[in-house]
């Protein structure tokens, strides 16, 4: 009989084999929990998958791998998808390499498999544990490896828990990593990285790094002050509660060349979080059972806020201070809830352009801003988020938002005033290519949303093993994936929506939203966004003069932004185009290392 959990032998004349399936469609399922330190990496699990279909004399339509994301969680997954797409018939079934690879929790798995053999009509193979599932045996040694594999979930996740219970108990951070302004030995030198690694940036690792090297004070890995780091970090706790800007201080400190664990420049918010922690003060934070089940009970996420009172257990660590406690509660504490009752709390978007304005330059979104006038009149304005927030990355740009606002207007009206409503239906011969391109970046948008609600998860769970310092370090490099590919997948948006005549808003649409800008009487006239939203897929400016005419381009839905824009373009002064060349985001993203000269 065939082994439960091992391939069928050749010889085993009991060997459970599916009926034959040849020529059919597949999809490979690959999914690797980070969370675990012995894993079956995604090459050996495609090789494995591809070996299979050759075997069956298949084709693989697609590869599909989710990376960090437990088996027990199907709602994050691909597996509903790959499912769908059978039951469309875009695909015959799906190869795993391992039954594991498929669920971890039993009773969902089976679910799936119904829907998928069943509902849908396909069929699931495994590489490594090749059972005939129309037979009895066959299904009975499938829900076995099943409830093996949910087994083995549960004793993973119970060991985690004893980790980090211990950890708790000794006074260590509760993760293993190290965190910001610390080290785990002033003597021993840094773990190394794999060629894998390295190019993803510091502090990355995966089990085919190096080992860390430890001495006999560092065994215990108590963390200790990184002395390069850790004079900068007292002086932003200083400087702060003094009153300076948060935000200004961050730029000062990526000057003098202060970066994350993972080699990113820190941002205001990003140093909020980090004095938030309390670490620096020699303090461990954590949400009580009653806290997190009253959270759960009202339906709302603990870390959306790190301030100080958003903990209700503060326990004293074995690493050495940066601050003393006392500094903490004290003076950073207080400060922090003076900031709090001066912040403004306004709900959802406050301005008709939020979210529209994007600079020309590193295509980032420009933010609003109060800004001055020479005779101290207030004003508000648009200004790159990249120059608000980061050194030496864009040379930014900002224009006044009445200015914005008046040329939108008058935009508009030029539609009303007789001018023809551009169409271009030279896009519709590239649709295919545009949609499949688009449809592919999508998916990839939802699996860094899969990976952020991952991270969530662990941060939430108290012995999840995620610390706040490495679940916001962690977020925001998917914050910003996904931000790049948001800009992506719009410009694909607006290339798709000339598709057809059908597409191009009607001249009533511009009537209405010209007669309802008039008369409108809401606070910055925030009612009219929904319509606008139908004309309006992004305004880009770049720097120039007031006087410009041309410094902003109104990029329509219903045209190709890529010949818009290369027009546009086109017409700059060669001032505006030597600009581009001093953007460099490497410090940004320095898992891509991209600049302006890489485009």
């Amino acid at each position: 009989m065939a082994n439960a959990m091992g391939e069928p032998r050749d010889e085993d004349p009991h060997a459970f084999r599916p009926k034959v399936s040849r020529g059919l469609r597949w999809f490979i399922y690959i999914r690797v929990s980070t969370a675990r330190e012995v894993m079956v990496s995604p090459d050996i699990q495609e090789f494995a998958c591809r070996r299979l279909v050759e075997q069956e004399r298949g084709t693989v339509v697609q590869v599909l791998a989710d990376l960090d994301l437990s088996g027990g969680d199907f709602a994050r997954r691909k597996i509903d998808w790959m499912i769908d797409q059978i039951r469309q018939g875009h695909a015959d079934g799906v190869v795993v390499h391992t039954w594991d690879r498929f669920g971890r929790d039993f009773l969902e798995s089976k679910v799936r498999l119904r829907e998928l053999e069943v509902t849908a009509g396909g069929i699931a193979r495994a590489a490594a544990e090749d059972f005939d599932t129309s037979t009895d045996w066959g299904e009975y040694n499938r829900d076995q490896a099943l409830l093996l594999a949910e087994l083995r979930r549960k004793q993973f996740s119970h060991g985690w828990k004893q980790a980090q219970s211990k950890r708790k108990r000794e006074g260590l951070p509760h993760s293993g990593r190290v965190l910001f302004g610390y080290l785990t030995c002033l003597v021993c030198p840094p773990r190394g990285q794999c060629e894998r690694c390295a190019h993803k940036g510091p502090g990355r690792h995966c089990p085919d790094c190096p080992p860390q090297q430890r001495c006999e004070r560092c065994e215990d890995r108590v963390l200790v002050p990184d002395p390069e780091v850790a004079p900068a970090y007292r002086e932003v706790y200083e400087r702060v509660v003094a009153g300076e800007s948060l935000t200004g201080l961050a730029k000062e400190m990526q000057d003098r060349g202060i970066r994350s664990k993972f080699g990113r420049m820190i941002t205001g918010t990003g140093w909020l979080s980090i004095l938030d922690s309390g670490f620096a003060a020699g303090l461990h934070r954590y949400h009580s059972e009653q806290q997190l089940l009253e959270a759960k009970r009202a339906g709302r996420s603990l870390s959306s806020d790190s301030a100080p009172w958003a903990y209700d257990i503060w326990l004293p660590g074995r690493h050495k201070t940066i601050v003393s406690a006392g500094f903490f509660w004290d003076r950073y504490v207080r400060w922090r809830k003076e900031r709090r009752d001066q912040a403004r709390t306004p709900g959802g978007r406050t301005h008709l352009l939020s979210g529209l304005v994007n600079c020309a330059h590193c295509g980032r979104r420009c933010n609003a801003a109060l800004d001055y006038s020479r005779d101290g009149t207030r004003y508000l304005q648009f200004r790159c988020s990249s120059a608000l927030n980061f050194r030496g990355v864009c040379p930014g740009t900002s224009i006044a938002m009445h200015v914005l606002e008046d040329a939108l207007r008058t935009w508009i009206g030029t539609f009303l005033g007789g001018k023809s409503i551009p169409v271009q239906p030279s896009t519709a011969a590239r649709r295919p290519e545009e949609q499949e391109t688009k449809t592919r970046l999508e998916g990839e948008r939802m699996r860094e949303e899969q990976r952020l609600a991952r991270l969530l998860d662990l941060y939430e769970d108290p012995d999840g093993g995620l610390s706040k310092a490495d679940y916001l370090l962690r977020k925001a490099r998917c914050d910003s994936r996904v931000a790049i590919l948001d800009e992506v997948i719009r410009e694909l948006n607006g290339r798709l929506a000339s598709v057809n005549g059908s597409q191009t808003p009607s001249r009533e649409l511009f009537a209405g939203l010209a007669e309802r800008w008039d008369r409108s009487d809401h606070p910055n006239r925030i009612d009219l966004r929904p319509l606008l939203s139908q004309l309006v897929s992004k305004v880009l400016v770049r720097q120039g003069n007031r006087w410009d005419a041309d410094r902003f381009l109104i990029v329509p839905t219903w045209v190709d932004e890529a010949e818009m824009l290369s027009a546009w373009r086109s017409q700059w002064p060669q001032k505006a185009l030597d600009l581009d060349g001093k953007v460099n985001t490497s410090e940004l993203y320095p898992w891509g290392k991209r600049n302006s000269s890489d485009a």
